[in-house]
């Protein structure tokens, strides 16, 4: 049962994010990646801030709060940074394609690690997703130039800032089950807008 949830909450999860793409691509051409992630991210931290005061009182192991706070600065403040500045130089269409690449790195990295068990199963599931995903937006890619000479830097940007969401994702589960969803991902989202919001300032 509770595999289930998280697969369905993970599933939501890439749904929210392929609307986030096609989101951001729009607004980039307005304003710049920083000022994006930085409003996005501040909006959302004053929402997560009392569960995250709440966390701080009530949560007794501050290792964990301590990692909550720097993989916070990765995933909801270097990665969103990122994830705003790689749309700036390519298509929403070829960075969905980038982003789809977020499970086979997970899953890559935490066979490296030695989280995780290697699975044909997973293996030949994910290819197909990203394979069912590339011919889904294979007319997007064709079209208009495929974003012009500029989109294999961003295409590359979106990589890397995927795989600063796998390393979130690999090193956050064992800190999730001491403190739980919401404390974590409450301090975690405040941490990065604060990350944001200061470099924006800076």
């Amino acid at each position: 049962m509770n595999e289930l949830v998280g697969m369905l909450a993970a599933a939501g999860s890439s749904l929210l994010g392929g609307t986030t793409v096609a989101g951001t691509r729009y607004l980039v051409a307005e304003l710049d990646a920083l000022t994006i992630s930085s409003l996005r991210h501040a909006v959302g931290a004053l929402c997560f801030l009392p569960a995250a005061l709440l966390a701080l009182r009530r949560v007794t192991d501050r290792r964990a709060l301590a990692a909550a706070a720097l993989l916070g600065i990765l995933f909801y403040g270097i990665f969103p940074w990122l994830f705003a500045l790689s749309l700036v130089h390519t298509t929403a269409a070829r960075g969905s394609l980038a982003m789809a690449s977020f499970p086979i790195q997970t899953l890559a990295l935490a066979i490296v690690l030695r989280v995780e068990a290697f699975s044909w199963h997973r293996l030949a599931g994910i290819l197909l997703a990203m394979g069912g995903l590339g011919y889904a937006i294979a007319p997007s890619l064709a079209g208009a130039g495929a974003g012009g000479p500029d989109a294999w830097k961003g295409d590359l940007v979106m990589v890397f800032a995927v795989f600063l969401g796998s390393v979130y994702a690999v090193l956050s589960r064992p800190y999730v089950r001491r403190t739980g969803a919401m404390p974590f991902a409450a301090v975690g989202v405040c941490t990065g807008a604060l990350f944001l919001v200061g470099t924006a300032w800076l």
